[in-house]
């Protein structure tokens, strides 16, 4: 499935929305307001997060997917997937790696992604869904406001 490079997996997109908004409305008095606030999260570097998929998918899925993750990281690239779906990457720190940690946001972060500049160095947190050409990061919500 071609899709899932460029956004969610999800096979039901009404399925994973439902889910997406039944977390916002339950976490809208944390002060980010997003359901990625939550929860206590893994604290990691994004090199560190890259490094840690490149020696072992297994062992790093076991650790970081499906959890919340607080990534610090150098901006790499700001954009959107052929879905329109807003994202950050942020280096894996080699200079030859096309690897990156693809945080997606929702469209309430659109000025502030619009502000970011490649080499920021930012922190983000989000629920990580894994290896599938970057390390994708799902309902990211931007710590350093």
């Amino acid at each position: 499935m071609l899709f899932g490079l460029f956004g969610t997996q999800s096979s039901n997109k009404g399925e994973h929305s439902q889910a997406t908004a039944a977390k916002a409305v339950s976490s809208s008095n944390s002060p980010q307001g997003g359901a990625a606030s939550q929860s206590t999260a893994i604290a990691v570097s994004a090199e560190r997060l890259l490094a840690d998929y490149k020696t072992n998918e297994i062992a790093a899925d076991e650790k970081y997917k499906g959890h919340l993750l607080e990534i610090t990281g150098t901006v790499e690239t700001i954009g959107k997937d052929v879905l329109d779906n807003m994202y950050v990457s942020l280096k894996s720190g080699q200079e030859f790696d096309f690897r990156s940690v693809q945080c997606y946001f929702g469209q309430r972060f659109a000025a502030r992604a619009a502000s970011l500049q490649p080499g920021q160095r930012i922190t983000i947190r989000g629920r990580c869904k894994g290896l599938f050409g970057t390390v994708g990061i799902d309902d990211s919500v931007f710590l350093d406001q």
